[in-house]
């Protein structure tokens, strides 16, 4: 059985193991889904992220182990939360309205369509207040297309609303998503 529940201090270690295993090399041919050439924040970093954000973990409760995580900020945490992040600031300068940022939803290999993505979704929107008229999602598009995420994505309801190019050559959809 799977829990979904807000993500704790403890919580890090497994954090940090799921986005490793999940971490992809731009140059990697065949993978459709994962945290491509994604710097894998520090302990310290997702210990602060599990405080500030609106961060869930989906715990397999028969091993006792997280199998999955999504978090996600405010507009007002996203300065001090993501300093100088090129795409966050091209979000912030697109938006008008009062929004929220996805950074991440994975889930282990093993547990990819079982729902645990959808379910930690589910519980974020059920969490965040309704001012936030707006939620949005970047996803990798080149070197590697995230087709996964992208397909979920949709699925609740993102739409693409542009791309934008950094200047490592990596290429994000920037998905947007009226609540």
């Amino acid at each position: 059985m799977i829990k979904i529940r807000k993500a704790k201090l403890e919580d890090v270690p497994s954090l940090i193991e799921i986005a490793q295993s999940r971490w992809i090399s731009g140059e990697a041919v065949g993978k459709s889904t994962g945290l491509v050439d994604y710097r894998i924040p520090s302990e310290e970093k997702y210990s602060k992220r599990v405080n500030s954000g609106l961060f869930y973990v989906a715990e397999d409760l028969e091993n006792s182990r997280v199998v999955g995580f999504l978090d996600c900020y405010k507009d007002n945490l996203l300065e001090t939360t993501f300093p100088n992040d090129s795409v966050l600031r091209e979000i912030i300068n697109s938006e008008g309205e009062r929004f929220a940022y996805i950074n991440t939803w994975i889930v282990r290999e093993k547990y990819e369509g079982r729902g645990v993505t959808f379910n930690l979704f589910n519980q974020m929107n059920a969490d965040l207040e309704k001012e936030y008229f707006n939620l949005w999602a970047a996803i990798v598009h080149k070197p590697v297309r995230n087709i996964m995420s992208i397909a979920f994505g949709k699925r609740l309801g993102f739409g693409l609303e542009k791309e934008f190019e950094l200047s490592d050559n990596l290429i994000f959809g920037l998905y947007k998503m009226k609540r």
